[in-house]
């Protein structure tokens, strides 16, 4: 018996449905099928009944499931324990992880204290969307591709078949603004209320072509300041109450842990559009699956993420 095939049924029994589970586990329903009737097969049991709406444990399987869960956490605590050690001596330039990623992710990890991934363990690389877009496609596993998904840019996503996205971060695009301002109290904004708001964007290209595309119906007239540095947007907004800038919900939130980032006085508003929305995950290839390090290294990440923000991850769920 394989480790990935109580892995394999573990994903089954959760999503309910072959479909969902071979998603997640980025392999084909054909392969996942054929695992989960060679693990019956080697039991001698059966562990499922498949049905039109999916899929039901029988009494052997609910056992097994409790017994798989307790093997498959002792190996992901076997695998931590393996990788710390590697990692907790010298690494050398060619031990480091690569870390590829578009302009929001690396902005937003650079200001967590404790970093995770953007540590001496890796080498970190900004790359355009289309580059790393294109980088992953023919990634042989050992890398790590980090990307925001906005609803204009995850088209590219159906460009290429072999690549699939596993989120592990949703966050909104808003503003910040002084909590004296005449808007400090909406719950949310609609993006007409900002045409004529003294106010600062982020220029860099990626934010910019955000900025543009959302507000593309409803222009903004009073742009002040053009700007990459997520400081100089909040001091931008923190000088006056008649201004504000653009921003994020999980960036201005881990801007509030940050003694280095001037968020005193100030609060987050999201607009109120569906298309402010974006999750931040990574790109995985399924011709070439990630290694056992670059998948200790994403899990890790987000386990990272949900026990350092608890109050966040309530408020913007994944699911």
């Amino acid at each position: 018996m394989q480790i990935s095939s109580l892995n394999y049924f573990l994903k089954l029994a959760e999503a309910g449905s072959f479909y969902a589970a071979a998603k997640q586990l980025i392999i084909s329903q054909q392969g996942l099928n054929k695992a989960i009737t060679a693990l019956e097969s080697e039991l001698g049991v059966k562990l499922i009944e498949r049905s039109r709406n999916g899929v039901l444990l029988t009494q052997q399987g609910e056992i097994l499931r409790t017994h798989a869960q307790t093997i498959w956490d002792e190996y992901r605590h076997m695998v931590d324990d393996l990788i710390e050690n590697e990692w907790s001596s010298d690494i050398s330039e060619s031990d480091r992880l690569v870390v590829n990623s578009t302009y929001y992710p690396i902005q937003v990890a650079a200001g967590i204290e404790g970093g995770a991934l953007l540590s001496e363990r890796a080498t970190v690389n900004e790359l355009p969307y289309v580059e790393l877009f294109q980088q992953a496609n023919t990634s042989d596993g050992h890398s790590i591709f980090i990307v925001g998904l906005h609803p204009y840019s995850d088209t590219l996503l159906d460009e290429y078949a072999n690549l699939v996205f596993e989120p592990f971060l949703k966050t909104q695009f808003g503003i910040v603004c002084h909590e004296d301002s005449l808007i400090a109290k909406k719950r949310h904004l609609h993006r007409a209320e900002l045409a004529h708001v003294p106010l600062a964007y982020n220029s860099q290209d990626d934010m910019a072509r955000l900025t543009f595309w959302l507000f593309r119906n409803h222009p903004l007239q009073e742009v002040v300041l053009h700007a990459t540095s997520p400081r100089m947007l909040l001091e931008f907004a923190q000088g006056s109450p008649e201004r504000c800038a653009t921003f994020d919900s999980f960036g201005f939130h881990a801007s509030q842990f940050d003694p280095y980032m001037p968020t005193e006085g100030l609060v987050f508003i999201p607009l109120s559009t569906p298309e402010s929305i974006c999750d931040v995950g990574v790109l995985l290839n399924k011709r070439n699956r990630p290694t056992v390090r670059v998948r200790h290294a994403v899990d890790s990440l987000g386990r990272y993420l949900n026990k350092q923000f608890p109050a966040y991850f309530e408020q913007y769920p994944l699911t």
